[in-house]
């Protein structure tokens, strides 16, 4: 079974479309979770996500500590897939998405995904296809991802002390996992859309290079164990 954890923090607007893009798939492929993890919502965020409790296998828990990384890890532990997908709360998936994935988990413990903006920007557009060309041509990986759960946890999960390049951290720890017994991370080109709302927010040239110095020159802080 896959588990699609997804941390959420003051998401009642955008949770409901990456809920609903869930939903098309029970059409193709049912043996999936969703666990959304509340992280510190002053809105209708659990709200929202106990709405589906109808039309999906969803899970809502809190966690209090604020951070994308104490969410994810909390979705971990609450998640009974074999498989961690996760997602942030303004994607959307495509219709055969957790399809490919399972195709995937098959052969692979972990993967990387494309991503691609929501919105019909060709600015938006240019700068994603830029990412996915650095995503399969360099060496470090980065971006939306699926992990085996016994390899989520072998690795010691997400680092609660990094803010930026949370991402670029975990999966080179899991890529070297996977190094050390002879496996390899695979790419899927099926796509995850993401909001450009950050980028329109921050401005594009400022987010991308805070994302090219932590991609660049990753951060050695120490993390504790997932607690």
């Amino acid at each position: 079974m896959l588990s699609i954890i997804i941390p959420a923090h003051n998401e009642e607007v955008q949770l409901k479309d990456c809920l609903n893009s869930l939903i098309i798939q029970k059409n193709r492929f049912q043996d999936f979770e969703v666990v959304v993890v509340d992280n510190s919502s002053s809105d209708r965020t659990s709200e929202v996500a106990r709405s589906y409790k109808d039309r999906l296998a969803i899970k809502t828990v809190d966690e209090p500590r604020l951070g994308v990384s104490f969410a994810r890890n909390t979705g971990a532990k609450e998640a009974r897939g074999d498989f961690f997908v996760f997602l942030d709360a303004d994607n959307i998936v495509s219709d055969t998405f957790l399809e490919e994935i399972f195709e995937k988990s098959k052969k692979y413990d972990a993967g990387t995904v494309q991503c691609l903006p929501i919105e019909k920007s060709l600015f938006g557009f240019i700068i994603f296809w830029i990412l996915e060309g650095i995503k399969i041509s360099i060496p470090r990986p980065f971006g939306k991802s699926f992990t085996a759960k016994k390899i989520f946890f072998e690795v010691g999960g997400y680092n609660t002390n990094m803010t930026i390049g949370t991402n670029v951290d975990y999966l080179s720890r899991v890529k070297k996992n996977l190094l050390l017994k002879n496996k390899s991370l695979c790419h899927i080109s099926k796509p995850i859309y993401a909001s450009l709302r950050r980028f329109e927010k921050k401005g594009y040239i400022s987010t991308l290079i805070l994302w090219l110095s932590a991609y660049l020159w990753p951060s050695n802080t120490a993390y504790p164990p997932i607690n």
